[in-house]
Parts: structure tokens; C-alpha cells; sequence
């Protein structure tokens, strides 16, 4: 049984029912191979591409195979191996499509099985755009991943952006541009607000037309409404909770 009600509730039900069942062990008599690739079917250029190449035997032990995969025009693993294994390749590559193909060569029962074949789409970076006051150290871990295009000021044209990056920027400056903003991310593209020492509440976000965009409301923690009672639940599921503590005849648990 690979499908459906799971095995051993229906061996529970049988029981109550005080019902027999048989069952049959077939054991494989011929040996197979199988190759597969597991990995990203996109990625971003600049990032490494991680993929894993498997091998799976069923049946009597095999003299081996031997292992070739291809990315494009490159052969990239070319060697002989035995049994059940999991090959693994890193490779940086340029945009576009790429053909990947793994392929066995054994004397296994099924050939049909023996080569496999992926596409690796390889996007360029997405352009994003960061605007700061001042410069920040958190564009050089952005760089490796996105286009980053560095502003003090908003750009008339924002079109070519996926993204705009907003670092420690006051409402003062925020005032004039949230118009823009609101129809930017109402557009379907993203945004991101880095916080500091001149943003969100000591910014003066709070209770700003700008304040409407963010997902969250600015300001300190507090209740939405006076009550004259706060509840607090502590559940200690440690091992001393069954410990005996204090003195005397009684103790307490």
C-alpha cells in the first residue's frame, strides 16, 4: 500500500473487527538505477546554483555505473560510482536558460530511467532603488544580490524599480513624496522602510498620511483601551515542576 488510508489505521480496524489480513512481500529480483536532479528552476544572477543529483538502486547489489552530468556544453562530474548516492554540484551561472543533464551508464533492467534533463532560468538582478540621507554600509551586503541604484532624492522616473528602499528618512522629506509612494506600491511594486534614528517614531511617522502605506501603526507598545486589569500566563512545562519543594509533613508540588 503507497496510497490512501495509511497502513496501520487499517490494521487497527481490522483488529476491532477481529478480521485476518495477509500480506506479500515482493522482493526486487533484477537490479534498476534511477537519476534525478533536485534543485532551483530560477534564480538570481550572482547567487550560487546548489543542485543535487541523486542515484537510487533497488535490487541485488550492481557492479556500478558510471555518473556524467552536463550544464550546457560543461561537464562538470564525469566519474564512476556504486550504489545509492547523492552528488553535489555549486555553480555560478550567467543569465539566461541552461540545460541541465545527468545520465547512468549500468547494467541495470530499465535504461528508460537512466538520464534525466532540468532548465535552470538565470535572472538578472532586480533593480532596486535606496534612498538615504546618508550613506549606509547595508548597500554592500545588497549589491551581491540586487541592482542597487543609490539616491538622496526621489526620482521622477520609477519605473525601472521593482523596489524602493527607504533608509532613516524623516517625515519632513517623506511629506512631499508619499503621494508618489501610495501610487508606487498600489502599483504592485514593493517597499521597504529602514529604521534609525530619524524614521517611524522619532521620525514623526506617527499619525502621518505616510503612516497609512506601512503595514504596522507607529508608536510606542501600549493597550488599545483602559481596563483595570492586565493578565499574564506563565506554563512551565520544565522537569522541576514535578520536583517536591519546602519543609515539613505536606510537601508541595
Amino acid at each position: 500500500n503507497n496510497k490512501g488510508t495509511d497502513l496501520g489505521d487499517v490494521m487497527m480496524l481490522a483488529s476491532s473487527l477481529n478480521t485476518t489480513i495477509s500480506s506479500l512481500n515482493i522482493n526486487p529480483i533484477k537490479t534498476d538505477l534511477v537519476v534525478t536532479i533536485d534543485g532551483p528552476s530560477e534564480l538570481i544572477f550572482g547567487t550560487e546554483a546548489l543542485l543535487y543529483v541523486d542515484v537510487k538502486q533497488t535490487g541485488p547489489i550492481s557492479q556500478g555505473y558510471d555518473i556524467q552530468v552536463v550544464i550546457d556544453d560543461e561537464t562538470v562530474i564525469d566519474e564512476k560510482a556504486t550504489g545509492t548516492k547523492t552528488f553535489e554540484i555549486e555553480q555560478m551561472l550567467q543569465t539566461g536558460y541552461h540545460k541541465i543533464k545527468a545520465s547512468i551508464t549500468a547494467n541495470d533492467y530499465f535504461k528508460q530511467n537512466n538520464v534525466y534533463y532540468k532548465t535552470l532560468h538565470v535572472l538578472p538582478k532586480p533593480k532596486v532603488l535606496f534612498i538615504s540621507q546618508k550613506d549606509a554600509k547595508i548597500t554592500k551586503i545588497m549589491d551581491t544580490v540586487y541592482d542597487v541604484t543609490k539616491k538622496s532624492y526621489m526620482p521622477k522616473d520609477l519605473k525601472a524599480y521593482s523596489s524602493i528602499i527607504l533608509y532613516n528618512i524623516n517625515e519632513g522629506w517623506l511629506k512631499a513624496n508619499t503621494e508618489i509612494l501610495s501610487d508606487y506600491v498600489a502599483d504592485g511594486n514593493g517597499l521597504v522602510v529602514i529604521g534609525g534614528d530619524n524614521s517611524f517614531d522619532y521620525g514623526n511617522y506617527e499619525n502621518s498620511m505616510f503612516e497609512t502605506i506601512l503595514p504596522v501603526r507607529v508608536g510606542l507598545a501600549g493597550k488599545e483601551e483602559e481596563s483595570g486589569m492586565n493578565i499574564i500566563v506563565i506554563i512551565d512545562v520544565s522537569g522541576t515542576t514535578c520536583s517536591a519543594f519546602g519543609t515539613g509533613s505536606a510537601n508541595t508540588k
